[in-house]
């Protein structure tokens, strides 16, 4: 992902404009969730970050409606639902610098239900996962 814009390469000695595709503020923050899960020995599969990128364009109910799609979906895979509630979490921090407030507060309010849902319905290994994972 990324924006293309013009760019300056080498090639065979010779400098070339070429168009090439930037890093965007969203890509460095996914790059960074990767890494921070990636450091604590999971792999991310699902497709969380990019999804609720495409519904933050689509505003709060956008939000809303992609939670309640993957939340419908996912909710019996113990380790996608871990990366619902870490990138909910991600996504609360992400508008709250951007100073977007209220649909920060989605996020806080959808992370809080996933957190607790994930608490009270996780069991075993599965919560032992959950709780290595998200602290």
């Amino acid at each position: 992902s990324g924006k293309l814009q013009s760019c300056r390469k080498l090639i065979n000695g010779r400098e070339k404009k070429i168009r090439c595709q930037t890093k965007t503020v969203a890509d460095g923050i996914e790059t960074g969730i990767r890494d921070m899960i990636q450091g604590l020995g999971v792999k991310l599969e699902s497709t969380f970050w990019m999804d609720f990128t495409i519904a933050d364009k689509t505003g709060e109910q956008g939000v809303k409606d992609t939670y309640e799609r993957a939340f419908a979906k996912w909710k019996d895979n113990p380790r996608f639902m871990t990366e619902l509630t870490i990138v909910l979490n991600w996504k609360i921090w992400q508008h709250w610098e951007k100073g977007d407030k209220a649909i920060a507060q989605v996020y806080n309010e959808l992370w809080k239900k996933c957190d607790d849902w994930c608490c009270e319905n996780l069991k075993g290994e599965d919560l032992e996962y959950f709780y290595r994972t998200t602290d």
